[in-house]
């Protein structure tokens, strides 16, 4: 691993004992969005690193990178990918997510599913 510049290193912690259910699936995939892009952005800056809590009544998400960050502000409309795979998939199924970043600090993306 260490060299390759296709492997990027996820440290994840998971905690709580909520099933993985209907309200799940969108969750794990707006994470997977979140973690490919923070791997393919941030992924020589160190880990990414993931943090779940899952709960019967609420499900949380963290994933972090101490890469480059950017504005999401400055993000051209045209660029779809976080827009879509991460905060579109979240809204269209009763979630919210957050992304925080500052150039030169990393990204941090906060995915919360109530449950239903």
């Amino acid at each position: 691993m260490a060299g390759d510049p296709h492997r990027v290193r996820i440290a994840g912690v998971r905690v709580g004992d909520g099933p993985l259910d209907e309200d799940g699936v969108p969750l794990a995939a707006a994470s997977g969005g979140a973690m490919t892009t923070a791997a393919r952005h941030a992924g020589a800056a160190g880990p990414v690193r993931l943090y779940a809590e899952i709960n019967p009544d609420r499900s949380l998400v963290f994933v972090h990178d101490r890469g480059p960050g950017f504005d999401p502000e400055a993000v051209p409309a045209d660029r779809r990918g976080v827009r879509d795979s991460i905060l579109g998939r979240m809204e269209a199924h009763g979630g919210r997510a957050e992304i925080r970043s500052t150039p030169g600090e990393g990204t941090e993306v906060e995915l919360v599913m109530e449950s239903k």
